[in-house]
């Protein structure tokens, strides 16, 4: 089974503070920029083609950066002509132009190995009626719990409801998904409703539609993400560095 996979790479990464000059997927990490880290696992666990969705303002820096992988025939650049309607809505403008049926979606921020999104496919094997498959951690060991986005889930791994601060929850969200194409119309419908469209938007409207959303248990695998300076510090040179190692230790060649 061939799969593509999106990448949003459209915020503007303003709790940075200028790090990246506004383009959060090209702060350096480990002397690359951070969106190799996705990009590239992506591309182990099979990937074959990479959508990248950014905003008008960053697209040349993007640009700069493509060329500089060996996967520029992988990659096509999309542009989020409006980013403050936020992730959901950059999913839905990477959407309209995904070709297969079945994709990955990722943050750009967030960095793991290659067997996450293998994780992903694995479970879809076992559970092609899914409509969403959500990457979850029961036991984060490389993120701040309190910023990150939580999943409430029910008999049999069914996402329940997914959001930042709910009281109960099972799974932290890590940021990568696997997902059909029936999703878009989700976000569609959404996007005719309301101006601001989040991922977990999309999430709760396609649970509340009767489509199966499920979690991909992914506890034991390492990932973290880049928020903020101190999430920066903490993956360049603190304690989330070994995850950045864990990751490149993984791939088979150096850009």
């Amino acid at each position: 089974m061939r799969v593509d996979a999106i990448i949003l790479a459209a915020g503007m990464g303003t709790r940075l503070e200028g790090l990246g000059d506004g383009a959060k997927f090209g702060i350096e990490v480990g002397s690359v920029p951070l969106i190799y880290y996705p990009l590239r696992s992506l591309v182990l666990a099979g990937v074959e083609r990479v959508y990248v969705v950014v905003n008008p303002l960053n697209r040349s820096r993007l640009e700069e950066i493509v060329a500089t992988t060996g996967y520029e025939h992988l990659i096509r650049v999309i542009v989020n002509e409006e980013p403050w309607r936020e992730n959901g809505y950059s999913l839905l403008v990477g959407g309209r132009v995904v070709e297969e049926d079945v994709f990955l979606v990722s943050m750009s921020d967030h960095i793991y190995p290659a067997r996450l999104p293998l994780r992903l496919l694995e479970v879809f094997e076992e559970n092609e009626d899914a409509t969403i498959i959500v990457a979850g951690d029961r036991s984060p060991s490389f993120i701040d719990v309190e910023e990150a986005t939580l999943i409430d889930v029910g008999e049999g791994l069914e996402v329940e409801r997914i959001g930042k601060g709910l009281e109960e929850w099972d799974f932290v969200d890590a940021g990568v998904f696997l997902m059909r194409k029936e999703v878009i119309r989700v976000a569609e419908d959404i996007a005719r409703r309301r101006s601001v469209v989040k991922l977990s938007d999309i999430l709760n409207e396609a649970v509340s539609k009767g489509l199966r959303v499920i979690v991909a248990d992914i506890t034991g695998i390492p990932w973290t993400e880049i928020d903020t300076v101190e999430d920066y510090l903490a993956v360049n040179h603190g304690w989330r560095k070994v995850v950045v190692e864990v990751v490149r230790s993984g791939w088979i060649q150096v850009w």
